[in-house]
């Protein structure tokens, strides 16, 4: 299997109405086309706000396996900021990346993507990619001191800002640059991005160098996830010999599938309602304490939680903040000794 057959995407849509991102649906499914066919969907948007996934798929279906690019997003509010920043990260990583395989974009408005395709890399198709980017750019924000990277996107089904397509609110491109145009003035690059650029897509070969890199990022991730099962089994023998054997006692199936029902449906109902943050606050906090409790990927909870608070017309932003916030007061509460469930 090559990376030619990766050729699905979501597309998505900027709505000024909501000020959001919206994904495209068709009754009430994900509408994935092929990225040879994407001219129509810039077309009828008018190439403006225009998005897709930042992995591709196999097939036109979310459950489909997936592949994509490793990648940075570094913006600010202050773009000489995130412009000084991406100049130093990219420099970092020619030391370990081949330098003609490091692709920078100007975003059109407060920042720039890095994007590495996964052919140079050798990426094997694996549930834990975004885990693996965001561990490497934790620690390139750490280790050159980088206050710009946004790492909500580290998420498998992030939309990503389409090449040479207009910017909603500035009227700039996300462009492409070259080296010397990335190192050189803002001014430059505002010019540049005046318009799209439509460069020719280069023809990316595997590097071993950037390959055993990655490898290595890869398994400090089991590492880390190792460290952390065996710190929960500390944890769980430390509650174990402070309040018996209660506290180790999880939900049952039942009762999981009963907490999900009953959050899915009041979600449901807050969608035309009002209070639908607060709705979601309360769901998301029950369907965490409950995804803890039995052992469940956290992730994918967020995942979904995220989509049905977008689709409820709430902001991503907001929708982000209020899960961070059901999140950390579930795992605080899951620290705490539990009476056996029902």
């Amino acid at each position: 299997m090559g990376y030619s057959d990766f050729r699905f995407v979501e597309v998505a849509k900027y709505v000024s109405k909501i000020n959001a991102v919206i994904r495209e649906k068709r009754d009430g499914e994900a509408v994935m086309p092929c990225v040879d066919d994407l001219d129509e969907f810039r077309d009828r948007h008018r190439n403006t706000g225009v998005y897709t996934s930042v992995f591709r798929y196999q097939e036109p279906n979310l459950d489909a396996s997936r592949t994509g690019p490793f990648y940075f997003d570094l913006d600010s509010d202050n773009l000489e900021y995130s412009h000084a920043e991406v100049k130093r990260l990219y420099s970092a990583l020619s030391d370990s990346i081949p330098s003609d395989s490091i692709r920078t974009y100007f975003t059109g408005s407060k920042g720039f993507h890095i994007e590495v395709p996964a052919s140079v890399l050798g990426l094997s198709i694996s549930p834990d990619l975004s885990k693996v980017h965001r561990l490497i750019a934790e620690h390139y924000q750490k280790s050159l001191d980088l206050a710009t990277i946004d790492f909500a996107v580290y998420e498998p089904r992030r939309m990503w800002r389409m090449p040479d397509s207009r910017h909603q609110k500035t009227g700039l491109f996300k462009v492409e640059l070259l080296e010397g145009e990335l190192m050189g003035s803002l001014s430059d690059i505002m010019d540049i991005a005046r318009g799209p650029r439509n460069l020719e897509e280069p023809e990316f070969t595997f590097s071993m160098q950037a390959n055993e890199w990655f490898k290595s990022w890869t398994v400090r991730l089991a590492e880390l996830k190792e460290e952390e099962r065996k710190e929960a089994a500390r944890r769980r023998l430390e509650l174990f010999n402070k309040y018996g054997t209660s506290v180790l006692q999880g939900p049952s199936k039942k009762y999981v599938r009963s907490v999900w029902k009953s959050a899915l449906e009041a979600l449901r109902e807050a969608e035309a309602g009002k209070n639908r943050n607060l709705t979601l606050s309360r769901q998301a906090y029950r369907l965490y304490i409950t995804a803890i409790d039995a052992d469940m990927d956290v992730e994918a909870i967020t995942n979904k939680l995220y989509d049905i608070g977008v689709d409820m017309g709430l902001e991503p932003r907001e929708v982000s903040a209020t899960l961070k916030s059901a999140l950390r007061g579930a795992e605080k509460k899951a620290s705490e000794p539990r009476s056996v469930y029902a």
